[in-house]
């Protein structure tokens, strides 16, 4: 009995030590307040910061400053698609890591996300080749990456020269 008890609490120690690995540490995807996301590819790296409850993000590329970036004003549709694809990081555990045999270009992710409580889940991942990620995680870099590649080119497109 003593040897299960052991057990026990060791299963619990390293569970909340992994963060929010288990589906009952994430809530409801209405609760988020903000998403900060990192993202390194191997060869750039990009730093995202959501606010939806003041529907503002701020970005940056490499090794730029994200306290340097302006403010870019968010769609409630842009809120409401980055919700949509945070439901699926419910699944994901804490720590996430693929490795391959052959040549390996790894790439990984940072992601924390806040909830009304104050509380968040902390993901992080690696892909060995890049390829192989948690059930969503594609969506939502894509649907982050998108958002902000639109404020690239309409801050481009208005530029005074």
């Amino acid at each position: 009995m003593k040897k299960y008890s052991v057990w026990v609490v060791l299963i619990l120690i390293i569970s909340m030590l992994v963060g929010c690995s288990e589906p009952s540490g994430f809530q409801d995807v209405e609760n988020i307040t903000s998403i900060d996301y990192y993202f390194d590819n191997g060869n750039n790296r990009y730093n995202y910061s959501f606010d939806l409850e003041k529907g503002v993000f701020y970005f940056c590329f490499d090794f730029e400053k994200l306290e340097d970036s302006p403010e870019y004003k968010l769609e409630k549709s842009e809120i409401e698609a980055i919700r949509e694809t945070l439901g699926p990081a419910g699944k994901w555990i804490g720590d996430y890591r693929y490795t391959s045999a052959g040549r390996n270009y790894p790439q990984s992710y940072n992601i924390v996300i806040n909830f009304a409580d104050g509380t968040n889940c902390v993901f992080k991942g690696t892909s060995a080749n890049g390829k192989k990620w948690p059930k969503g995680f594609e969506e939502l870099k894509s649907t982050l990456d998108g958002i902000v590649q639109k404020r690239v080119e309409e801050s481009e497109y208005n530029k005074v020269d």
